[in-house]
């Protein structure tokens, strides 16, 4: 697990190469871990590459989203439809 993050919503989010990719996943009130970006590619960069971070969430009250760094894009999920 690296660059753990809780949002305003208390969800841990965090990438973790759970499934032998860095993928972004949250540990949700549930206890349950959802992988937000389930595909062969990976999340950020790499672990030793200090003071950066691959995601952030949106942290107005009531927002959803978080943008992603994944390869050399940039995606903006909205959680909602994942969770």
């Amino acid at each position: 697990m690296m660059t753990p993050h809780w949002n305003q919503h208390n969800e841990l989010l965090y990438v973790s190469d759970l499934s032998d990719w860095w993928n972004l996943y949250i540990l949700n009130h549930n206890g349950a871990q959802i992988n937000l970006t389930p595909q062969p590619a990976e999340v950020g960069w790499p672990c030793w590459t200090l003071g950066t971070q691959a995601f952030d969430s949106n942290p107005s009250v009531g927002a959803q989203d978080i943008a992603v760094i994944q390869g050399k894009c940039i995606v903006v999920m909205v959680l909602w439809e994942v969770i």
